[in-house]
Parts: structure tokens; sequence; C-alpha cells
């Protein structure tokens, strides 16, 4: 793998097991409606976009000695991402992620099953430091341990670090370590849980966005649904209008907007247009029904991005 903007990926993989209602949820009671089954993982989903745009990726994550984390490897592997240094372990089971999806494509409750992701220690990763080291970029997500994370950001702080929250508890475990991430990307309900500010509005997402780059974060980006980003990097707090798209469903969605940003950093971009990247991949996921949306690729990108 060339070092020409080689990214390193290093979170969760998982399989995914989704459920859609093909009329109204209605709960505590059978729905008729679609399952389906994919390779899924915030880390695992954000190296396969970076991939599917041109980029060289190496995916760490830990899968479990079974045919879903044959499937995850074999999976990445034929999309072009470098699993050399996942971690395959016999004692614990490929992690799982169980969805109910609204008849809007929101998931109403869901279930993750994810002991494996705990292998990841510093351990494994010290005997891959050079493959680390070498990257241009590194992305990681909160699935991983909270001293795990701690250790990865004193590691490698000198480069830049992008981190998706996941959710508002796992989002806590990056408030020791703001000053050591270069780019976060929370959403409003994972600001408010990084900062204690009431993330309910506009003004509420800025004033998060600006105390987080006050703790040493260089760029934040927070989604607010359909309503308008909120960005904050060194030339100001500043709100960027959401694309109105249609909702299949919004697994991957988020995913798809971290690689926005990636891929806007990588080919030097200002933080504003890196977001109008981030836009176009969301909506993609978001209107393609599937947690990779089809049809990626940096050239379509391009052409798409021009008419926002």
């Amino acid at each position: 793998m060339g070092h020409q903007n080689h990214v390193v990926v290093i979170g969760g993989a998982n399989i995914d097991i989704q459920g859609y209602p093909h009329g109204r949820l209605r709960r505590h009671d059978s729905n008729p409606g679609n399952v389906e089954i994919t390779p899924g993982g915030v880390g695992r989903n954000i190296a396969e976009n970076l991939a599917r745009l041109g980029l060289p990726v190496r995916l760490i994550t830990a899968v479990g000695n079974d045919d879903a984390g044959r499937l995850i490897i074999r999976g990445a592997s034929q999309a072009g991402v470098d699993c050399s240094a996942t971690r395959v372990v016999a004692e614990e089971p490929t992690a799982t992620y169980l969805a109910v999806l609204d008849a809007d494509g929101d998931m109403d409750v869901a279930i993750i099953q994810s002991r494996v992701h705990a292998r990841l220690d510093s351990g494994y990763l010290e005997q891959h430091h050079s493959q680390i080291e070498s990257a241009d970029l590194i992305v990681l997500d909160t699935n991983l341990e909270e001293a795990l994370l701690q250790y990865l950001c004193r590691t490698y702080g000198h480069l830049p670090i992008f981190i998706d929250p996941v959710s508002v508890v796992k989002a806590r475990k990056l408030i020791p370590i703001l000053s050591g991430i270069h780019t976060v990307k929370p959403n409003d309900l994972e600001a408010e849980s990084l900062t204690g500010i009431n993330c309910r509005d506009e003004d509420g997402c800025k004033a998060a966005a600006a105390a987080l780059c006050e703790q040493g974060v260089k760029n934040v980006v927070i989604s607010r649904g359909s309503d308008r980003l909120v960005c904050a990097d060194e030339t100001g707090v500043y709100g960027v209008p959401a694309l109105r798209c249609p909702v299949v469903s919004t697994t991957g969605a988020g995913d798809a907007f971290m690689t926005g940003l990636v891929y806007g950093y990588l080919t030097g971009t200002q933080l504003v247009q890196a977001v109008k990247y981030s836009l176009v991949l969301s909506s993609w996921a978001l209107g393609g029904g599937s947690t990779i949306a089809p049809g990626i690729s940096a050239e379509r990108l391009e052409k798409e991005v021009k008419h926002i």
C-alpha cells in the first residue's frame, strides 16, 4: 500500500441484521416486512466507503473466527480495503447489530453484541505500529475501549485523528482526549453529551461547537437531522444547510458523512467544502436503502458536489 493519502481506520465491524416493516411499525406484534443481513460497523463502513472512493485504506478491527467474520473480511477486501491487520479471535463471536426500523427508515430499537471489540488493545496495536504511524490520517470510532482511545490519541496525536462519537453514551469516552482529536462529528445529542451544553437549537449547537474547539478540537461538525448543520474551525462557527433527499434507511448515513470529511481533508479542501462531500455521500446512503450506497465513486461525487 502506497503512502499517498493512506488512511488507517481502527474501529468496529459487525454483521447488521435489519428489519424494515412494510407499513407503520406496530410494537409488541409481528410486522410483515423485509429482513436484510449485511456487513456493517462504523469503522468497517467508513473503510469501505473510502476504498470505493479510490483511497488506500487499512482496516484494523476484530472479528470472530466464524462465518460472519469471514464475510466481513471477504467483503471489505473485495471493495479494496487492506484487512491484513484485522484481528481474528477464536474465543468470541463476530459482533452483531440487530435493528428494527420504523416506516420512515429510522432505527426504532437496536441491540448490539460486540464483546470481540475488547480484543483490540494497545498490545495488539503495538504490533502494527509502523502501519499506523505511516498513515496520513487515522479514523477511530467509540466502539473501541476507552483506554484504547486514550492510548491512540496519546501515541498518534501528531497525526490528524478523526473520530465518530457513535452514540450519546459512547461519546463520553472522548471527553478526556478532546485535545488530541483533529475532527469530531457528533449529532446534536452527542454534542450535548460531550459539552453539557443544551443543543436543542442551532444557537446551542454553535455554543457546543465553539466549546469543543476551545478544548483543542480543530474541526467540529454537528449534524441535526434535516436541520442546518453546525460547523466550527479556525475561521469561526457557522451553519450549513442540510440537503433534502428521500429517506429509505438512516443506517450508514453517519458513516458516509464521516467518509466525506476524510475525503475532503485528504483532497486539500476547507471544512465547508468537505461538508458538501459529506452531504452528498450521506444523501446517497439515506436514499439507497443499504449501509453502503451503491455506485460510490470519486468521479460521481465530484460531479454532484458542484450542484450544491
